[in-house]
C-alpha cells in the first residue's frame, strides 16, 4: 500500500473521480459497473477508496 500516505483531500478527490467514472459506466447500462456501484453503497469512505482503487487498477478508467 505505497499510496496510503496520500492526504485525505487527495484521496477524496481520487475517490470522487472513481465514483464519477463508475457512475458513467453505470448510466451506460453496464451491468458489471452496476454490481460494483451497488457493492460500495454501504462501505465507509476508506473502504470505498480501497475497493475502487483496486477495481480501476484492474480494469482501467477511461
Amino acid at each position: 500500500m505505497k499510496e496510503k500516505d496520500k492526504s485525505a483531500g487527495a484521496m477524496l478527490r481520487e475517490l470522487a473521480r472513481y465514483k464519477s467514472c463508475l457512475g458513467s459506466l453505470t448510466c451506460s447500462g453496464n451491468a458489471f459497473a452496476q454490481k460494483h456501484f451497488n457493492a460500495i453503497q454501504n462501505m465507509d469512505t476508506d473502504e470505498q477508496y480501497e475497493y475502487l482503487k483496486k477495481l480501476f487498477d484492474e480494469i482501467g478508467c477511461q
